[in-house]
């Protein structure tokens, strides 16, 4: 294998051409992949993600799909991090950031590379999300029965071996 196909390997899909954002939060200069590039906030070359802190839980919500969307999946879940630990105990609210932060993570562990650990990941974040579901189907315009089966059909259940680029899929709000 040449080192144009292992970086092939090592990339992250880009997002679709006509995705249209729904937050007017800039993207950070690179996608952030432990051991790959600076941490965004520890580092100081890293891309920082600090504005996060100040954004109000809707902006936050909506940067996170954006970033999710655009495929920075470490910073989605930094982004819904500040949704979920706003989010009261109990609440399907929190139950479905959480889910979505564990299917970012697992979308970040099959990048590394880690099929296993992104399966499980998926798998207990598909669950949350179905279960928050069951109550209403809707929850911040975001469709849950659709990211369940797609995350579902994409990476728990998606035939071995499990690759990234038909992992990969967009969040969209319901109009």
């Amino acid at each position: 294998m040449g080192p144009i196909e292992v970086e092939a390997q090592l990339s992250i899909p880009p997002p679709p051409a006509a995705l249209k954002r729904v937050s007017a939060q800039p993207l950070p200069a690179y996608r952030f992949v432990p051991g790959r590039h600076p941490h965004p906030t520890r580092n100081p070359d890293g891309h920082g993600l600090e504005r996060v802190a100040e954004l109000d839980e809707r902006e936050a919500w909506l940067y996170g799909l954006d970033l999710f969307n655009t495929r920075y999946f470490w910073e989605a879940h930094e982004a819904w991090e500040k949704v979920w630990r706003a989010a009261p105990n109990g609440s399907r609210g929190r139950e479905v950031v959480k889910g979505l932060i564990q299917i970012a993570a697992a979308l970040l562990k099959l990048h590394l590379g880690n099929e296993t650990a992104a399966r499980s990941l998926a798998e207990r974040g598909v669950r949350r999300i179905e279960e928050a579901a069951e109550q209403h189907g809707v929850w911040q315009g975001l469709g849950l029965h659709t990211v369940a089966r797609t995350a579902r059909e994409r990476i728990v259940d998606a035939p071995a071996p499990l690759v990234l680029e038909r992992a990969v899929f967009e969040l969209e709000l319901e109009r």
